[in-house]
């Protein structure tokens, strides 16, 4: 099936037709892909509530689809994908995938719980390692971790003596 692409500096945007390519949609969504639907007329429109997502009803007036494919190309930026881990300890974002060791999973698993956001260093030494470990123990795991993700675009940032943070790359940071 193809689709329709509009791409800017920033970001690309598929553009759908709604609702012959409705099985795209939650595929995007998992992807954190913007997507702009095209609805037919006297079709109803999607019942979605994702950020990354507009609908025009055809016919559009072309002003009107490139205002919206202009906001929707600059949304990615300020909703991150949040990965997800799987019972087998396949880590997942924006469709690529890595496995990780048990050790790595149960402290990717934490930091996504809280993806974007501060995770104290001694939650993650009483939830990662129950039985204890050391400062420089979870230093060296977090720094192993951080290398394995990157790959998927992933990164972990150490906040000197409060925690971590797991986040997206920057661009700066590829």
């Amino acid at each position: 099936m193809s689709h329709l692409l509009w791409s800017t500096q920033s970001r690309d945007v598929v553009v759908l037709r709604w609702p012959e390519q409705a099985d795209d949609v939650d595929r995007l969504d998992r992807l954190g892909v913007p997507r702009l639907l095209l609805v037919e007329p006297g079709v109803a429109p999607p019942d979605h509530d994702s950020c990354l997502q507009d609908w025009v009803r055809l016919p559009a007036d072309d002003a009107d689809v490139r205002v919206r494919l202009r906001a929707l190309s600059h949304r990615p930026a300020h909703h991150p994908v949040v990965p997800s881990i799987d019972t087998v300890g396949q880590l997942s974002h924006r469709g690529q995938t890595l496995f990780l060791s048990p050790l790595d999973q149960r402290l990717a698993e934490l930091l996504i719980s809280h993806f974007g956001d501060l995770v104290a260093e001694d939650e993650i030494r009483g939830k990662v390692w129950p039985d204890g470990t050391t400062t420089q123990a979870v230093r060296v795991q977090v720094s192993r971790l951080r290398r394995r993700i990157a790959e998927v675009g992933l990164t972990i940032t150490c906040m000197r003596n409060l925690g971590y943070v797991m986040h997206e790359r920057s661009s700066a940071e590829t």
